[in-house]
């Protein structure tokens, strides 16, 4: 019966033994189709390989699409933000097939994988300066056969270098920081997000004043390093588009 799975390209089932006096389990083991199972044989290997970036978790969105993550709630919000609000509808923006697009800041791919369903065959340029998002976009796009050229730097308004932070708990809230006063935005962008998401997910929780510093600290807490700033020309003129 598995076999006649279209997402199934081999199986076997073997008793699995279990506690001595009761019946042993069936087990099946399955190979995913390389065609209509493509994402599933994609991440399975990733995963057998020890390939997935750490604290990246496998989720499946509620169209169906499966992506590695960072967290749920980041997940959530830039899903419902790009395919159930349709951004291009929402804007009255049309993409010609072929159509040159820039995911500037492109996170896991969720907006480039968005785009994959909603143009024929674009040419996406995807910008992502961490490491550790650009190593999860890498597989979401590979795995669903995104053709996208993945490009490790910032845009800016000047060739050179910048100081990007990036945050644990809200990765989708890197960025450039040029000033101590911008830094100091971004630290309160993340801690008011930490505050709401407590808050939503146990009321009453910011009662407990250490809770409270918790999340404070949380916020303190970063990782800066230096990022090859690009200006949009210069990569228009590199690529050719």
């Amino acid at each position: 019966m598995l076999t006649r799975h279209s997402g199934v390209h081999a199986a076997i089932v073997e008793p699995m033994p279990t506690q001595k006096g009761r019946e042993s389990s069936l087990v099946a083991f399955v190979i995913p189709d390389a065609d209509t199972a493509a994402p599933i044989r994609h991440f399975a290997r990733a995963q057998r390989n020890d390939e997935f970036p750490e604290r990246a978790t496998l989720t499946t969105l509620p169209n169906g699409i499966e992506v590695l993550q960072h967290n749920n709630e980041e997940t959530q919000y830039i899903y419902e933000e790009n395919f159930v609000e349709d951004v291009l509808a929402r804007f009255q923006i049309r993409l010609s097939p072929g159509a040159v697009i820039f995911d500037v800041g492109a996170h896991v791919g969720l907006f480039s994988l968005y785009l994959s369903q909603s143009c024929a065959s674009p040419q996406i340029f995807a910008f992502e300066p961490n490491p550790g998002s650009r190593a999860l976009l890498d597989h979401n796009l590979t795995a669903h056969g995104v053709e996208a050229r993945i490009l490790p730097y910032a845009l800016s308004n000047a060739e050179g270098e910048g100081e990007f932070v990036v945050f644990d708990d809200v990765p989708a809230m890197a960025g450039l920081v040029a000033s101590p006063a911008e830094l100091q935005a971004r630290i309160e962008g993340v801690r008011d997000s930490m505050t709401r998401y407590a808050s939503g997910r146990t009321p009453g929780i910011l009662d407990n004043p250490l809770i409270v510093e918790s999340i404070e600290q949380r916020a303190l807490d970063n990782a800066r390093f230096q990022v090859e700033l690009r200006t949009l020309a210069s990569v228009v003129r590199e690529h050719a588009v």
